[in-house]
């Protein structure tokens, strides 16, 4: 027989996969990129919903708050790709290569705040040169379930593949022979950002006052 946990004991749960997601934040900061997979599985306990399984925001009903959207508006009418949890930068001067590299943000000047079902499947955060959407949802369960998080499925979704592959956003740099370059796979720096927005959220809120659980 199972025994349901309580208010208290989801409340320490949530709290653990926090304190997790910043410490690998820390380890993404420095430098080691594929710790993104085990980001994207605790986002995936914190707000995903099965038939069989509820997350910790659900089980602590907390789907009433609003959470921290740091992402730039996207525009069906914007010709170029859209990547909106992203900014980019280039490394100069020694020790620099010069090339261009698609960061998180990781700044919340705008302070913009939205409804979690918003935030979390209706946001469109990358577009890709097809019009292939992808919001947080979707990148962090393909990453968690099928491209290395909790699982390595033999095939992926074809467009997901070509964003993480093929860079389908399209954007490149030029080496020093002049050749083209593809700008590095998007996904573990957006989840990166996603980690610090979940992150800023809750920092902001009481969890204990804000849940409706009883």
């Amino acid at each position: 027989m199972k025994r349901k946990l309580n208010k208290d004991n989801l409340i320490e749960q949530l709290q653990n996969q926090l304190t997790l997601i910043e410490d690998f934040c820390t380890i993404y900061d420095n430098g080691k990129k594929l710790i993104a997979q085990e980001i994207a599985v605790k986002l995936r306990i914190i707000y995903h919903n099965t038939n069989n399984s509820k997350s910790l925001i659900r089980q602590l009903k907390l789907d009433h708050v609003s959470f921290i959207d740091t992402g730039t508006k996207y525009s069906p009418n914007n010709i170029l790709s859209h990547w909106g949890l992203l900014s980019v930068n280039t490394k100069l001067g020694d020790g620099g290569d010069g090339k261009w590299r698609a960061i998180p943000k990781l700044d919340n000047s705008e302070n913009r705040q939205v409804g979690l079902a918003n935030w979390w499947d209706g946001k469109k955060i990358i577009a890709d040169k097809k019009r292939n959407i992808f919001t947080r949802r979707r990148l962090i369960l393909e990453l968690a379930n099928t491209d290395g998080g909790a699982h390595v499925d033999s095939g992926l979704k074809e467009d997901y593949h070509e964003l993480t592959r093929k860079n389908s956003l399209g954007w490149f740099n030029l080496n020093k022979w002049g050749q083209s370059e593809a700008l590095e796979n998007p996904v573990p720096p957006s989840i990166r950002q996603i980690a610090f927005e979940a992150l800023a959220t809750f920092k902001q809120i009481d969890i204990k006052n804000e849940s409706r659980l009883r």
